[in-house]
């Protein structure tokens, strides 16, 4: 274990860095409905890569660490999100989600808000290399603008399902 994951593991309260269907507004936001919500941030480091996983009806963003860290000046890699500040007890039900340890690893990150002029040390679910690695052809790469459009069709498809639901 990292001396970060240790130092985040002490506390009972402690930040998460979220950057798909368990953002605001999303699908899975609900598993979040007793954490704080703190600020919007980005990773600190180009070492990342989001990726849209399956076609127009299963999209999803993927994150995964880049092999080549590339010039760390570049905002390309960079990912944006939210952190939330969580219970522990809130991270059991988010690794079943995130099927910790097989689809994703829950990793420690840093992230940024230029506006607050603010970094947190942050947990964050990355894919897992050996799951994702088999499934690349149904994997694009993503970028800033493409970004949206995921996050765009991912709130609609979530509305149009309540929608259906309520049939």
């Amino acid at each position: 274990m990292s001396d970060d994951a240790y130092n985040l593991n002490q506390y009972y309260m402690q930040y998460v860095f979220v950057y798909g269907s368990l953002k605001r507004g999303f699908m899975n936001h609900g598993i979040l409905k007793d954490a704080m919500f703190v600020s919007e941030a980005v990773t600190t480091r180009s070492q990342y890569r989001m990726f849209a996983f399956g076609g127009y009806q299963s999209n999803f963003p993927v994150v995964l660490k880049r092999e080549n860290l590339g010039n760390p000046r570049k905002t390309e890699g960079t990912i944006h999100g939210e952190v939330f500040l969580v219970e522990r007890k809130t991270f059991s039900i988010m690794d079943m989600l995130e099927k910790n340890g097989v689809m994703y690893n829950r990793n420690t990150t840093r992230v940024y808000n230029p506006d607050i002029n603010k970094y947190f040390n942050c947990w964050m679910y990355t894919g897992d290399e050996i799951f994702w690695y088999d499934k690349r052809d149904d994997m694009s790469l993503v970028g800033h603008d493409e970004e949206s459009r995921i996050y765009y069709w991912m709130k609609e498809h979530q509305h149009a399902k309540l929608r259906n639901d309520k049939r």
